[in-house]
């Protein structure tokens, strides 16, 4: 029998053998993101709930949204820096980077199509403030001090 003490491990000759880490922490912190994201997209809609901006249903819709992204940008971003085997600032930095990239494509996926510019004043996309034309002179005086109206034709 090998003392435990004198044993090398893996034993010299024998592979090493890479594991990839382990899908539960991420999926630990996972489900953290989706109550912080659940609770921050709960507080922003029963504003506009209460001010009567959208409906229930709606913000029901926009918080089940949220949070599910918040979870999938957590859990995403913990397997990243996982599988890096980075700790301390780089982590955290590395977990900042991989959730916003995965919350960016995750939002543009969720996002509606693009309002047509053919649409009324009524619509809510962002409109452009109006040009302010100079006045147009009706009238031009001639060297004779006679007026003209208008162009000649």
């Amino acid at each position: 029998m090998v003392d435990p003490r004198n044993a090398q491990y893996p034993a010299p000759g024998t592979p090493a053998v890479h594991r990839p880490p382990s899908l539960a922490p991420a999926v630990a912190m996972g489900g953290v993101g989706l109550v912080v994201g659940a609770a921050g997209a709960s507080a922003a809609n029963i504003r506009r709930v209460k001010n009567g901006e959208i409906e229930a249903g709606l913000a029901l819709k926009n918080v089940v949204r949220e949070s599910a992204g918040a979870a999938l940008a957590t859990a995403a971003a913990t397997l990243v820096v996982r599988t890096i085997g980075v700790s301390g600032a780089v982590s955290a930095a590395g977990m900042l980077a991989a959730a916003t990239a995965v919350k960016y494509f995750y939002d543009g996926a969720f996002q509606p199509p693009q309002a047509q510019e053919t649409a009324g004043p009524e619509s809510s996309g962002p409109q452009k403030p109006a040009k302010k034309r100079p006045a147009v002179k009706s009238r031009e005086k001639t060297q004779s001090g006679q007026t003209e109206t208008g162009k000649e034709k």
